[in-house]
Parts: C-alpha cells; sequence; structure tokens
C-alpha cells in the first residue's frame, strides 16, 4: 500500500555554529490522510 520516494530538501544553520562542511542525511516522515 505504502510507496518511498525521494526528495531533496534543503536547510539552514544559523550563524556562529561549530558545525563541519559535508554532507548529512535525516528522515522526514509525512503522512497524508484523505
Amino acid at each position: 500500500m505504502g510507496s518511498i520516494r525521494n526528495y531533496t530538501v534543503y536547510g539552514r544553520i544559523p550563524g556562529n555554529q561549530a558545525i563541519p562542511a559535508g554532507t548529512y542525511s535525516d528522515s522526514i516522515i509525512v503522512t497524508l490522510t484523505y
């Protein structure tokens, strides 16, 4: 019944953060009910 779709999502990190440049990943779960 379910399907998995991959989408690119961009975000911003506030200034003055001690986070090195690199590639990061995370998961976002969206549930649609109609």
